[in-house]
């Protein structure tokens, strides 16, 4: 049986229509819950200490905002190290949850210590929690609220870190922003090795270079490669076969027929063996850490494996998921004994 949305990176971070809509409604409920209730402590107070606080309360907003908004300018020519040392906490905090994020859970780091061409995450930035209980438990998830804070984190300060051999490519809708990291090198050279089939896709001539040109005015999924899962398959690192069968198996209607040719092609997730050993390393991480807040991101022994389906028997899939382990151990030594932030931007930046 194939395991159908594994094949699609970032797709845990994916939720269903029913959790796509707003998060404004409870944001304005929660907002008016807590003015109510400082508004009732306001007026239970003595006369001399509402004026000690209306007196307070100005200069408290003019303290907090100097420590925290360091203009973007005083940042500029300045190393990694000299930016993490100026940055306040907070923010510094957000971007480590941030990468934590998309090297423990998503497929960044074999993009950054690999030869994967792109990998693919999401910030869901409004939720409607009145649609279940699910998007209610998701909208006020400190997971969702702290990667939505980190990505917002990363924008602010992304200008700053010059990246020669990598580039995020945004999609932003009004609940949504997907992105995609991407390895310029290896994406040009993937689809320059396989130009007879991206051309023949896409019906015109290509080259990697012109097409991560065109993605930097354009969604590169939706309408550079035009939603076709075989090129875009390739290009996530699934392997031409592999990317080229899952494109067949999509066009099928039903689940029992996607099932059949699953079970004629030997066709299914190429890391149950692997996934049974990080299993039992998230039975001593609580389930709390390991499906709300993260904490257990720090330990990136339990880094994931990119998700996706693969022909089992293949020399292809086999040549994959050997690189993909090394990878995996090379990422876990890399940041032995260091700063995990401030590593993971050396990484980015490095030449």
């Amino acid at each position: 049986m194939c395991i159908i949305a594994k094949n699609v990176e970032g797709q845990d971070h994916k939720m269903t229509n029913d959790m796509q809509n707003s998060l404004g409604s409870l944001n304005g409920i929660l907002s008016i819950l807590r003015v109510k209730g400082v508004f009732q402590l306001f007026f239970r107070l003595g006369i001399w200490k509402k004026i000690l606080i209306l007196s307070f309360v100005p200069l408290c907003a003019v303290f907090v905002s100097g420590q925290n908004d360091i203009p973007i300018s005083h940042y500029q020519g300045k190393d990694v190290a000299s930016i993490l040392e100026m940055m306040p906490r907070k923010d510094k905090e957000r971007l480590e949850y941030f990468f934590q994020t998309l090297i423990g859970w998503d497929a960044f780091g074999y993009v950054l210590f690999g030869d994967k061409p792109m990998s693919f995450s999401s910030s869901e930035k409004q939720i409607n929690p009145f649609n279940s209980f699910d998007s209610f438990c998701f909208a006020i998830s400190p997971r969702r609220i702290q990667t939505v804070n980190g990505f917002e984190t990363w924008k602010k300060y992304e200008s700053l870190f010059s990246m020669p051999r990598f580039v995020f490519l945004y999609d932003e809708s009004p609940s949504n922003e997907t992105f995609l990291f991407i390895n310029k090198k290896k994406f040009i050279s993937t689809v320059d090795r396989h130009a007879l089939l991206f051309q023949h896709v896409l019906r015109r001539e290509v080259t990697g270079e012109e097409l991560l040109q065109e993605a930097t005015s354009k969604p590169l999924l939706s309408e550079v490669l035009a939603d076709q899962d075989e090129l875009i398959g390739i290009l996530f690192g699934f392997g031409e076969k592999n990317a080229c069968l899952f494109q067949r198996m999509m066009q099928l209607k039903s689940a029992k027929e996607q099932a059949d040719f699953c079970k004629k092609f030997s066709f299914g997730y190429p890391w149950e063996k692997e996934d049974e050993e990080l299993d039992k390393g998230y039975e001593s991480v609580g389930w709390i850490s390991a499906n709300i807040t993260g904490a257990h991101l720090k330990n990136l022994d339990l880094i994931n494996l990119p998700g996706f389906c693969a022909i089992l028997n293949d020399p292809e899939t086999a040549a994959l998921k050997e690189h993909y382990l090394e990878t995996r151990e090379k990422i876990i030594e890399y940041y032995k004994d260091k700063d995990f932030l401030e590593a993971t931007l050396q990484a980015l930046t490095a030449e």
